[in-house]
């Protein structure tokens, strides 16, 4: 009974925890010691006495146990022990670092989203957006965004326009920055902040165009109007006095009672160089009302220049309406004035007369080589005839039989065969807010040979809107040679 009493009491004894250290040191020393913090040692422990971690400086433990240690030391933070110097440093740091919390500024969209938007966004219309771009020697360039592949510039030909995202500097919609880097301006995500979303800003934009075309103030206008009407005429041009309208359906060689004509198509000149006495003698010079062409009717020809026409309409679709049909392709040979209705008869007898001589000049047919793009000022892009001797000695026996038939001829300018295929006119110029044509567009048709066409007809045609039913231009009369 006493051995039990004492093994119960010695059991107890073990229960109590503050008597753990004194029967059992061994238990003490397996117990795993607490590291040192070391937010601690950094000044940085923000747990203070709670921490789990001892707040001990080794470095200064051992000093205090050193045998060579002549005064007792005290236990000091780190950041106690730092100089005046030091303090003051790590103070304006924390400042620094405050104000750059609070004062970061927003992240910007990149260029690589606003081109996805552009492009998968069914609200932002491509065609009226441009791009300015770095040029490496022209500086920064302007085109629009359809003129751009936005694959990787290391896998397309030399013949697409491709660029590196980082040289873009800004993008427009028609006139208006909606994304600039340099500015941090962001219309299209508003990342910087901006006061007003991309379709509001969109509706003012056209909304102010509106309101410029209504009233004409604008400047460039005007200098597109006076530049475009000084170098050539459109279809909307209608300074003559004459009035008169071709009978639809008149046969080949028949008097014709009236007509209607308006001064639109004037032979472009080949010089690029013009003087201002050029620009001035031009306006004193007859200007044409109608023009004697060969129809362009080889099909394999067609397909090919209308490959080139569809890929500069999908690039910039609002030259769509400047660009010619498939049925008016057409080889101008001269270009004629005619005043009255005897004038036109007098011209259509006189083409009759010489179908003989004619025929006798180009037999065997002539073939003409179209080979090439090339534009008059970058304005009228055109596809290249080459210059054969005998074709330019046909159009010259051409204009003497007319003119020793009494026809006026109207030729302002020196001859350069050629069969257009775009015209910038002025509505659209004011539209696209310039009148130059990019030679981008094309480029990858540049040096393309097109097939080739003979002279096998000649048509008298009126400048002017009006088109036959089968889409070619109303024709006083056409021979077949």
């Amino acid at each position: 009974m006493a051995e039990a009493d004492s093994v119960l009491s010695f059991n107890n004894f073990e229960m109590e925890p503050e008597n753990v250290t004194q029967i059992s040191p061994i238990i003490k020393e397996e117990l795993p010691d607490k590291e040192v913090c070391v937010f601690y040692l950094a000044g940085k422990c923000r747990f203070g006495a709670e921490c789990r971690n001892k707040h001990e400086d080794p470095a200064i433990d051992l000093a205090n146990n050193s045998v060579f240690s002549k005064s007792k030391r005290t236990t000091q933070k780190p950041q106690d022990r730092l100089s005046k110097k030091q303090k003051l440093k790590l103070l304006k740091q924390s400042v620094e670092d405050a104000e750059t919390q609070t004062t970061k500024k927003p992240s910007m969209k990149t260029a690589v989203d606003v081109i996805s938007r552009i492009q998968w966004d069914d609200l932002l219309c491509k065609e009226y957006f441009k791009v300015g771009y770095l040029d490496r020697f022209l500086g920064i360039v302007e085109k629009p965004f359809l003129a751009f592949d936005w694959s990787d510039p290391s896998i397309v030909d030399n013949y697409t326009l491709a660029i590196p995202k980082h040289r873009i500097h800004y993008f427009k919609y028609k006139h208006k920055k909606v994304w600039d880097k340099n500015e941090r301006l962001d219309a299209i995500f508003g990342s910087t902040g901006s006061d007003i979303s991309i379709s509001d800003l969109m509706k003012e934009v056209d909304e102010e165009e509106k309101i410029m075309n209504k009233k004409g103030l604008e400047v460039e206008e005007r200098e597109i109007d006076d530049e475009m009407s000084s170098i050539y005429s459109d279809e909307s041009y209608s300074d003559d006095s004459v009035e008169v309208h071709i009978q639809e359906g008149a046969k080949t060689g028949e008097t014709v009672t009236s007509f209607c004509t308006h001064a639109s198509e004037i032979k472009e000149n080949s010089d690029r160089s013009r003087t201002k006495s050029q620009f001035e003698s031009y306006h004193n010079n007859i200007q044409p009302n109608f023009f004697i062409a060969v129809r362009l009717t080889e099909p394999d020809v067609l397909d090919k220049i209308l490959e080139v026409r569809d890929h500069i309409q999908s690039l910039e679709p609002v030259l769509k309406e400047c660009c010619m049909n498939r049925e008016t392709f057409h080889l101008t040979l001269s270009m004629l004035h005619l005043e009255s209705v005897a004038e036109i008869n007098q011209a259509s007898r006189a083409i009759h007369l010489i179908k003989d001589e004619l025929c006798d000049f180009i037999n065997p047919h002539i073939e003409l080589q179209l080979r090439g793009l090339d534009n008059f000022e970058q304005r009228v892009v055109y596809v290249c005839v080459e210059n054969q001797p005998s074709f330019i000695t046909f159009v010259e026996k051409v204009q003497q039989l007319l003119e020793r038939e009494g026809v006026t001829l109207a030729n302002n300018f020196s001859f350069v065969p050629h069969v257009t295929l775009l015209k910038v006119n002025r509505p659209v110029s004011r539209l696209r807010r310039t009148k130059y044509i990019d030679p981008s567009l094309y480029l990858k048709f540049a040096q393309n040979h097109f097939g080739s066409m003979k002279i096998d007809n000649i048509h008298l045609c009126e400048i002017g809107d009006h088109r036959r039913k089968d889409g070619f231009y109303q024709c006083v009369t056409q021979l077949t040679l």
